[in-house]
């Protein structure tokens, strides 16, 4: 294992989370990720209370983003104003959480990758657990039961790219392009096509999973379906949670990050007015 280093960025665009984002953000940077650049598309709930209620707010840039399908433009926005800051930037949702596997951090697992433009991250589909209404836990507690490692869903990708190594997104929240000829890789270094959003096979990772909790409970997804998406993509009717609630294989792997977020959670800051926080522009941003 190589040692770590690097700042690493994580890239975010958000409407309406706020049962989510702050989970998402103790549990990123409890496994390494240094800063969080978050875009909020119009957020009508408390989504931008739970941010600012994150115990370490130097870890946060929160930017006003209300474009009607926002997130490549965000995307590029971040790569253009943020990127040359950091060694690392991971692009990815508020439903999908990093989990390494082989009690690694995040930084330790990059290290590895040095002289590749960025990591491929293959999704793992975790379906409702049966929940119909939203459950009372935590994400990574509630939903314990995904779909089998060879579900076709399995094969889409997220990435982690070196800024200093990609000339832009393409025209998905799945790849980007790169500038060298080795590009973005897997992790065990196997060279991907940057022009498709998914793997051409399906492959397990043995270091670092992205678990995508897309549709969660009923209740949660018949709110994402009235949020909207944030790409010019097809709606998601109710055949696309029958698709994706896939619960056939159980799943604890996530379990043994839930007590660092319980302790970001004992030290959640006061409730503060949420009027004029998007209105002007953070520092630093």
């Amino acid at each position: 294992m190589k040692k770590a280093s690097g700042l690493i960025a994580a890239v975010i665009i958000v409407k309406n989370e706020a049962h989510a984002i702050f989970e998402w953000l103790a549990h990123h940077a409890s496994i390494g990720v240094d800063q969080f650049i978050i875009y909020d598309n119009g957020s009508t709930d408390t989504t931008v209370d739970q941010i600012r209620s994150f115990p370490d707010q130097k870890r946060i840039r929160l930017i006003n983003w209300p474009m009607e399908f926002g997130q490549m433009p965000a995307y590029q926005n971040a790569l253009m104003r943020f990127g040359r800051r950091f060694k690392w930037m991971a692009f990815i949702d508020a439903d999908e959480f990093f989990i390494p596997l082989q009690h690694e951090t995040l930084p330790e697992i990059l290290a590895d990758f040095e002289n590749d433009d960025g990591l491929i991250v293959p999704w793992t589909l975790f379906g409702s657990s049966g929940h119909v209404t939203r459950p009372g836990g935590l994400i990574l507690e509630s939903y314990t039961h995904r779909a089998a490692d060879d579900f076709d869903v399995n094969r889409h990708t997220k990435c982690i790219i070196k800024p200093s190594g990609i000339a832009g997104p393409t025209i998905t929240p799945h790849n980007f392009i790169p500038l060298h000829p080795r590009g973005l890789v897997r992790e065990d270094h196997v060279a991907i096509d940057h022009d498709t959003s998914q793997l051409p096979e399906t492959f397990v990772p043995q270091r670092l999973r992205l678990h995508h909790y897309v549709v969660q409970s009923r209740e949660d997804f018949a709110n994402k379906q009235a949020r909207g998406l944030a790409t010019r993509s097809d709606p998601r009717d109710n055949s696309f949670f029958d698709i994706h609630d896939q619960n056939v294989v159980e799943d604890v792997t996530a379990l043994r990050f839930v007590a660092a977020i319980r302790e970001w959670q004992m030290r959640r800051l006061p409730a503060r007015r949420r009027f004029g926080w998007l209105r002007r522009r953070p520092r630093g941003v």
